[in-house]
């Protein structure tokens, strides 16, 4: 148990390590709060949906499914499409989100 406890430490400096080396690198070369969050507007369509799909699905999944599937039981599963769709409409309205 002490040995996964140690593991679970050295990932845990890992991972804060990179993301303070990225946060570090990013800080110097972006000139403005906008070009921070919104990559320049740089960012390829496909990186776009990957994360928006992935930021949808945890919330749900932690927020939501425990308590659906404790009062629904497995029903609600078929609305989980539905989920995708919130990424996808980027590659609907694609023209008109890019414009700058």
């Amino acid at each position: 148990m002490l040995a996964n406890l140690y593991w679970f430490f050295f990932f845990l400096v890992v991972y804060w390590s990179f993301c303070l080396f990225w946060g570090a690198r990013t800080l110097r070369t972006n000139s403005s709060p906008e070009s921070y969050y919104l990559a320049d507007r740089s960012i390829s369509s496909w990186v776009f949906f990957f994360s928006a799909t992935a930021a949808t699905f945890a919330g749900i999944t932690i927020i939501t499914y425990p308590s659906l599937i404790y009062a629904d039981g497995y029903s609600f599963l078929a609305t989980a499409a539905i989920v995708i769709t919130i990424p996808l409409e980027y590659f609907i309205f694609q023209t008109s989100m890019d414009v700058e």
